[in-house]
């Protein structure tokens, strides 16, 4: 295959080129990047380089992944006890050093918390994305660590439910050890800096995305687990290509049984959250929106009042997205940047209601909301019960 540094494709070139990232990726050769735009698609096709087969083994001797002293030290140092808004760092970032391998780590800036939120894969981005997007949570913790000792629950220390009567959970060790799974917890050793003897510890668990909600009743948790599909809820990933150990299984659901019990002691219900049951449409529609949430505009608020009313008023009568910013601006002069930013952004608050069940864009019309997304997905929010 001939390298070469940028390449837009032909429709003739097309067939061409998904044969040729579809053999990259299942083989040993170059490294394929791929890059959406609204346009065209673009490559980039990069050698591995030498020095990296090289490093390898040495670079996966760094990665902060297992089980250690240092790590349980880390997630402590971040966890024990932690912190709310734009101070909170999760037990795990989505870094090359501590991400685990095959995960897709990324990082999303979000305003509101007024931080960056870290993912560790694409399932648990998306989820993310739709728990965003409902504007029913008040906060989050992603990576929030499961203590392995008693401790107090995850509204302990939340603002808003200071005076709300809470309960604490006993810890994973000992839920562990009430279900029979106790073999299957993580555990290190560690030397005592007193006796100077070693001792073994639980080592702490990490959830996915916790969220923090209200209702009538007063302040709660959910706690989601996310997977790609219903399934890998019983068996772990096995995208590593390596014969999984005998028991890999059951200490999977080990894990899994845990989580959910220990939250279950404080009535935080943990809802297993698919990929595959949030629709693909949905999750790109999102991804669109998000991109633009945290944009400034050069609008005035009257003006994007006015524009906002204006598409209300028009998408429903299948006009093309295009033309009635191409009329906005027009009206109110500007950028056309800055109007589709109003647009977008307001899609994103729910300030205009359309149809994100289906693929959109600003050249074809937008369909109105016939199912919102945040009542057919309502169940993944509820509190738990007392």
């Amino acid at each position: 295959m001939t390298v070469r540094e940028s390449w837009a494709p032909t429709c003739i070139e097309m067939s061409s080129f998904l044969e040729t990232l579809s053999s990259a990726a299942n083989s040993d050769g170059p490294f394929v990047e791929c890059f959406w735009n609204q346009r065209f698609l673009r490559r980039r096709v990069t050698p591995l380089r030498v020095d990296y087969l090289e490093s390898k083994k040495e670079h996966s001797m760094v990665r902060r992944t297992r089980p250690c002293q240092a790590r349980e030290r880390t997630i402590r140092e971040r966890q024990d006890p932690p912190k709310w808004g734009a101070a909170y760092v999760p037990g795990q970032l989505a870094t090359a050093q501590e991400a685990p391998d095959e995960s897709r780590p990324s990082t999303l800036y979000y305003a509101p918390l007024g931080r960056a939120i870290h993912c560790m894969s694409i399932p648990e981005k998306n989820a993310l994305l739709l728990g965003l997007y409902s504007g029913l949570a008040l906060e989050l913790h992603e990576g929030r660590m499961l203590p392995p000792e008693p401790s107090a629950g995850p509204l302990a220390g939340f603002k808003p439910a200071e005076g709300q009567v809470l309960s604490g959970h006993r810890g994973t060790i000992q839920v562990a050890e009430r279900l029979g799974v106790i073999k299957f917890h993580p555990t290190i050793k560690i030397k005592d800096s007193k006796t100077g003897q070693r001792r073994t510890i639980g080592f702490p668990l990490l959830g996915d995305l916790l969220w923090y909600l209200k209702d009538d009743a007063g302040f709660y948790a959910v706690n989601w687990s996310v997977k790609q599909s219903p399934e890998d809820f019983d068996k772990p990933h096995g995208g590593s290509g390596r014969r999984p150990k005998p028991d890999a299984e059951e200490a999977h659901r080990a894990r899994q049984l845990v989580e959910t019990e220990m939250y279950r002691e404080v009535d935080v219900p943990t809802i297993p959250v698919a990929n595959t049951d949030i629709p693909t449409a949905v999750s790109a529609n999102l991804r669109q929106l998000f991109a633009w949430q945290d944009r400034t505009s050069n609008i005035e608020p009257d003006a994007r009042q006015d524009i906002i009313e204006t598409l209300r008023a028009r998408i429903p009568r299948e006009v093309p997205v295009f033309e009635t910013l191409r009329y906005l601006l027009n009206r109110h002069g500007g950028a056309f940047y800055d109007l589709q930013g109003v647009l977008y952004q307001a899609i994103w608050r729910r300030e205009i209601a359309v149809d994100l069940w289906t693929p959109f864009n600003i050249d074809r019309p937008i369909r109105p909301e016939t199912r919102s997304v945040v009542v057919h997905f309502a169940q993944w929010f509820r509190r738990g019960a007392k």
